[in-house]
């Protein structure tokens, strides 16, 4: 009850999905630069291409398990069951053996060299200014790691009268 008060008038309304909290949910889509999505292709395609070879290589070790198990049976440990059991082995050893294939390294190495060059580009004399009225310096700041990508695609840079860069 509400202080000082006999009665409490309410009204309940229900709104369904037609809130805010509903209608902003999951409209977050995250940025990707060019050349993430260039890595990501060339990721999948070495993925596929590895699962492919690891395939092939599997179904050429089956052949081979199967035409000489009964000459040379002493290569193979176990009885007849072990077959099956060599071809997801063998697959899942020349997975292993194939997955160099896969770039990993790179995707890694070209974050960190991101996070390395982007203090330098903060610390570059040639993009500071003096601010007359509070006699501070502004420089430069990196609100995205991929401002390196982005700065390479520039091709034309226009001004108006203003000094406004678009």
């Amino acid at each position: 009850m509400v202080k000082n008060s006999e009665r409490v008038w309410a009204l309940v309304v229900y709104t369904g999905a037609q809130t805010k909290l509903l209608l902003n949910l999951g409209k977050y889509q995250f940025k990707f630069s060019q050349n993430d999505i260039r890595y990501n292709q060339i990721n999948l395609f070495m993925l596929c291409l590895m699962l492919f070879v690891a395939g092939m290589l599997t179904l050429g070790n089956n052949s081979f398990n199967k035409g000489y198990y009964d000459v040379y049976g002493y290569i193979f440990e176990g009885d007849e069951d072990v077959k099956s059991q060599l071809t997801g082995l063998s697959f899942l050893s020349f997975y292993l053996i194939l997955n160099m294939f896969l770039p990993l390294d790179l995707v890694v190495a070209i974050e960190l060299a991101k996070l390395f060059y982007t203090p330098f580009i903060e610390a570059d004399a040639f993009m500071k200014e003096p601010d007359y009225s509070t006699g501070s310096i502004i420089g430069c700041s990196a609100q995205s790691i991929t401002l390196h990508e982005e700065l390479g695609e520039i091709d034309y840079v226009f001004s108006d009268k203003t000094g406004t860069i678009t």
